[in-house]
């Protein structure tokens, strides 16, 4: 594989820049030349080289390509257990997010007013969709006890399929 070239979701075609080397369900039109760099057969590679815009599709669990990339994976510290399990369960309860995992052990150093801290924080991965994230992030500012909260938001461009779908009926959005 070429150092430019990564490997990328098997499957569709979804732009002229993507091809599909030997193998994969899809014409190619990478010349046979470039066609042994493939690590294996049904890998889709991007061609369009380095700071290339193009991203790989992502499949739903039935096979077709995922158009709404609407999962979201927000970050959020908390000052203690107690108030991340609270936090976590109410989230998760009001289908406001389909899992939160709880991550002890920060910890964070930072600057409030004007004084560099450090204090030991517990790590929330909120997984939720983009549609649930306004109410997510009203509640989560609700039930918070630091007055200005970490709620920071990514978002998931591509991943095991059935889980991402899992999210998604997981959550309502409302």
């Amino acid at each position: 594989m070429l150092a430019t070239e990564k490997p990328r979701v098997k499957g569709v075609d979804p732009c002229p820049r993507w091809v599909g080397l030997p193998g994969a369900p899809f014409k190619s039109d990478l010349p046979q030349s470039l066609a042994g760099r493939c690590a294996g057969p049904a890998v889709t590679t991007c061609r369009a080289g380095p700071g290339a815009t193009a991203t790989p599709p992502v499949l739903a669990s039935n096979g077709h390509e995922r158009v709404d990339m609407s999962v979201l994976l927000v970050l959020c510290t908390c000052p203690d257990a107690a108030s991340g399990e609270r936090i976590a369960r109410a989230l998760v309860e009001e289908r406001l997010a389909a899992c939160v995992n709880r991550v002890p052990g920060l910890i964070s150093v930072y600057r409030w007013q004007d004084a560099v801290e450090s204090a030991p924080e517990e790590l929330l991965l909120i997984k939720t969709t983009r549609a649930a994230f306004p109410a997510l992030q009203t509640r989560l500012l609700a039930l918070h006890p630091y007055a200005l909260p970490e709620v920071i938001a990514l978002p998931i461009d591509s991943g095991h399929a059935p889980y991402l779908d899992w999210v998604q009926a997981a959550v309502t959005s409302a």
